[in-house]
């Protein structure tokens, strides 16, 4: 579960079903930065996914760069600060964002729709675009290029469309799913090609 790590103070509202953690003094400032995990984890459950922050809607995570989604955005999750991650995501969309004016609320809801958007891609990538590696692949050592990550992928897609690697780096992540996924669909087919013409040649000996 990701946790604020600044020591910054935001402005909190009442929310309802929430109030067991509502501090006793009902002081205007909930120090975020103060909840125990048991605390985040319950505000969490409850909190209704937003794309709204702060006054601005964010675009979906599909319509980011590729090279944000899946290198970035990572990196960002590894160092578990909710700000540093919902900053990333605003400032490149709106220059004038500014995390301050939001509510200890909106970033749990903001979070919780990072965290489902992000889980909907990874989804969709295990569905549309994994497969079981040839076992003569596998054998070969196909495995040592998981190292790579997407480097390799990214490309031979700038040689297919005679691009700068670093531009397609820079390509909306829907963009490259779906060359990926019409790449992956076409292998399909001509593995299953390729099997049943071997299949019918050993029938005709």
């Amino acid at each position: 579960m990701f946790r604020f790590v600044n020591n910054l103070k935001i402005r909190s509202r009442k929310l309802p079903r929430l109030d067991k953690i509502k501090s006793k003094s009902g002081f205007d400032f909930y120090e975020f930065n103060n909840l125990t995990n048991e605390e985040y984890k319950f505000l969490y459950e409850y909190a209704q996914p937003s794309n709204i922050i702060a006054g601005y809607a964010s675009k979906n995570l599909y319509e980011l760069s590729f090279k944000f989604i899946r290198v970035d955005l990572p990196e960002l999750f590894k160092q578990n600060n909710d700000i540093a991650i919902i900053e990333s995501i605003m400032i490149q969309q709106y220059r004038r964002f500014d995390i301050s004016k939001a509510d200890w609320k909106q970033i749990i809801y903001f979070m919780k729709w990072i965290m489902q958007e992000y889980e909907r891609l990874n989804k969709a990538e295990k569905k549309h675009l994994s497969s079981e590696p040839d076992l003569k692949m596998v054998s070969a050592g196909v495995n040592n290029m998981d190292e790579f990550g997407y480097r390799p992928v990214i490309a031979r897609i700038a040689k297919d469309w005679n691009m700068n690697i670093d531009e397609v780096w820079k390509l909306p992540y829907h963009t490259i799913y779906s060359k990926m996924k019409e790449d992956k669909i076409w292998s399909d087919i001509q593995d299953k090609y390729n099997k049943a013409l071997e299949a019918e040649i050993k029938n005709k000996r």
